[in-house]
């Protein structure tokens, strides 16, 4: 994806944004609004065509189309693995889905959720008690949908933010309830 000065642009994960005034080989530069330039990484922002749809990428791990999967569809398939005690699953979109172009960020945040949805179903099937999902500080919004997501479909589950030495507030840790004593953790 190509930045040109006078794109708009946003951060991921950041309530921040403006107009592309720089661009130094990765970095982009953008004013603002409150006056101030910002520098990122390509990478780090969401892109805004005239139409506002937006597009986002990244070194490509995955590659798949907007039409490669309905919003309300646990798609598409991850390899899933639950290492250590308390495995740890990054929700970031540069992680998750390093080369999609989300035209929404609602679609965005529906795929991150989805995401969770299929991990805890995983979890559930090897019985895998606890584990952490990194949604990172920003603006909150995707902390609250996961919270908001958890609280409403799983009641068996309790969350709590995720250690702060290790996360800071970024983190949301999970306990699935029920599912038996295998000796599971």
């Amino acid at each position: 994806m190509e930045f040109s000065i006078g794109d708009s642009v946003e951060v991921i994960d950041e309530n921040l944004g403006g107009i592309v005034c720089a661009i130094n080989d990765t970095k982009i530069t953008f004013c603002c609004d409150d006056g101030f330039e910002y520098t990122y990484l390509a990478n780090q922002l969401i892109r805004y065509d005239n139409e506002g749809n937006a597009s986002h990428q990244t070194d490509s791990k995955f590659n798949f189309k907007t039409d490669d999967y309905a919003i309300g569809e646990i798609r598409p398939q991850f390899s899933i693995s639950f290492k250590g005690k308390k495995p740890i699953f990054d929700l970031h979109l540069e992680e998750l889905a390093p080369s999609h172009h989300f035209h929404l960020k609602h679609d965005a945040l529906c795929f991150q959720l989805n995401f969770v949805r299929e991990v805890i179903e995983k979890a559930k099937k090897s019985r895998r008690r606890r584990m952490v999902f990194i949604h990172g500080m920003g603006t909150g919004t995707l902390r609250e949908a996961l919270r908001k997501m958890l609280a409403e479909e799983h009641p068996n589950i309790e969350f709590f933010d995720g250690s702060y030495e290790s996360f800071g507030q970024g983190a949301t840790e999970i306990i699935i309830h029920g599912l038996g004593s295998l000796g599971c953790n």
